[in-house]
């Protein structure tokens, strides 16, 4: 999230979903960037903002190329860019 004159805004945010399906939980996208991600019992989970795990997230513009590494790397191919 972008901040402008002290006010947040999603404004070249990008949402993605996680689909734990095929999740071998590898950890590939925590080692690429681990701010975004974490493994728990076996199984990758996205952190958002507040540190809560989810499956569907929005991350800013600073993430992207970091993001769209985790998203090639994936084994299982469980990331996906959504909207």
């Amino acid at each position: 999230m972008k901040t402008f004159n002290g006010i947040k805004s999603n404004v070249g945010s990008q949402s993605y979903q996680l689909d734990q399906t095929d999740c071998t939980g590898c950890e590939i996208c925590v080692g690429i960037i681990p701010e975004n991600f974490v493994v728990e019992n076996g199984k990758a989970w996205f952190l958002d903002s507040n540190g809560n795990k989810v499956l569907t997230v929005n991350y800013g513009s600073d993430d992207a190329e970091k993001m769209q590494e985790a998203i090639d790397s994936c084994p299982a191919s469980c990331i996906e860019v959504i909207g």
